[in-house]
C-alpha cells in the first residue's frame, strides 16, 4: 500500500478494515440445510446490503481519498 506521512485525519486510506458477516443458517433463523451457504441468494443480498451501507457511511462522513498525483480530495459519487 501507499505510505503517506502527511495524510489528513479523515483519509480513508491506510489501515485495512476486515468485516466478517455471519451468513450461516443458524444466525438467519432458518433450519439446517446441506446446501452450500455461500450460494444462497439471500446471503448474497445480505452481503450486498452490508457493502452498500459501508459505502454510504464513508460518503456521509465526507472522508478524504488520494488522487494519483498524491493530492487529497473529499470522496464523491462519480
Amino acid at each position: 500500500g501507499r505510505i503517506v506521512e502527511d495524510a489528513p485525519e479523515d483519509w480513508i486510506g491506510g489501515d485495512v478494515e476486515l468485516q466478517l458477516l455471519d451468513v450461516s443458517k443458524d444466525t438467519l433463523g432458518a433450519g439446517e440445510s446441506d446446501e452450500d451457504e455461500g450460494d444462497d441468494p439471500e446471503n448474497n443480498e445480505r452481503e450486498l446490503d452490508f457493502i452498500i451501507q459501508k459505502i454510504k457511511e464513508i460518503h456521509a462522513a465526507k472522508k478524504q481519498v488520494q488522487n494519483p498525483d498524491g493530492t487529497f480530495r473529499q470522496i464523491e459519487w462519480r
